[in-house]
């Protein structure tokens, strides 16, 4: 099972239980965790399986419209294209 906790606006925390990966996150209607706000993209992210566990991938430049925004896992501004390794608790 995959917990997902995740900030929807400034203050307003929720959290999402998977089965499996990928989960995708964007504001399309399409995504696993629909998010809001200008600086999201409609694919802005994606959770994988990665060779040694979880991955947070950007979508970055491999989407249009692309995720211009990078992305926040624990609070760190991280900018495309990248792809974070992830252990219990990010």
């Amino acid at each position: 099972m995959i917990e997902v906790l995740y900030r929807q606006g400034v203050s307003d925390f929720r959290r999402a239980s998977f089965q499996q990966t990928p989960v995708r996150f964007g504001s399309g209607k399409d995504t696993d965790i629909r998010l809001s706000g200008l600086s999201i993209s409609r694919l802005h992210a994606m959770l994988e399986d990665g060779p040694s566990g979880l991955m947070l991938r950007d979508m970055g430049l491999s989407q249009a419209p692309r995720s211009t925004n990078g992305l926040s896992p624990n609070t760190a501004r991280c900018r495309h294209p990248t792809t974070y390794a992830l252990v219990p608790g990010n």
